[in-house]
């Protein structure tokens, strides 16, 4: 049993992996992360709409993740400046699909050679027989973020990351969460605190 539940836990862990999203770095190699102490945002030029509610959602996260690995929110005199940018796309895709049909009088041993009986699954006349290909239209949201660190004495980026995910625009709270989330686990300095 402990031995099923192992198997079960090590392919939840595969299957969470591979649904998150993929981020995306680039590092200045000159940057000093430990000689910042303070950040602000940059605006995002968004108009006030539904946009808005998105980026104040991704600015509180971010702020989380500034804040987790000690710097301060001044918008006075910031030693770094976040620009955060977001950019959504409905997409298309089409997927072939196959068309599949049952018929009744399937029996074990037909369609099956007897030398390779053995291998077959007896209940193969359960299964239904591909007789064709449609073709199906899924549409999805393609979502980037992209978080931009520019050092403010100078205005050159020092970090960027960024992710391109598909987002299921019933979760996107999640969704932005889970972008932020992993584009910082790159990010050059450990969170401090949690």
């Amino acid at each position: 049993m402990k031995r099923v539940s192992g198997m079960f836990l090590s392919l939840l862990g595969i299957l969470m992996y591979a649904c998150s999203p993929v981020v995306y770095t680039d590092t200045a190699p000159e940057a000093d992360f430990g000689a910042y102490e303070t950040y602000a945002f940059l605006p995002s030029g968004e108009d006030e709409g539904d946009g808005t509610i998105y980026t104040e959602k991704i600015i509180n996260e971010v702020q989380q993740e500034m804040e987790a690995r000690g710097y301060e929110l001044d918008p006075e005199n910031p030693d770094l400046l976040v620009n955060v940018n977001t950019m959504y796309e409905e997409e298309e895709e089409l997927q072939r699909v196959p068309v599949a049909t049952t018929y009744p009088y399937y029996t074990d041993g037909f369609y099956t050679p007897a030398t390779l009986e053995p291998y077959y699954y007896t209940g193969f006349a359960t299964i239904p027989e591909i007789t064709g290909y449609g073709i199906r239209e899924i549409e999805y949201t393609e979502g980037t973020f992209v978080v931009d660190i520019i050092e403010a004495a100078d205005r050159e980026i020092v970090w960027r990351g960024w992710s391109e995910t598909p987002i299921d625009p019933e979760y996107i709270d999640n969704s932005i969460r889970d972008y932020i989330d992993n584009i910082f686990e790159e990010y050059p300095v450990e969170p401090v605190r949690e």
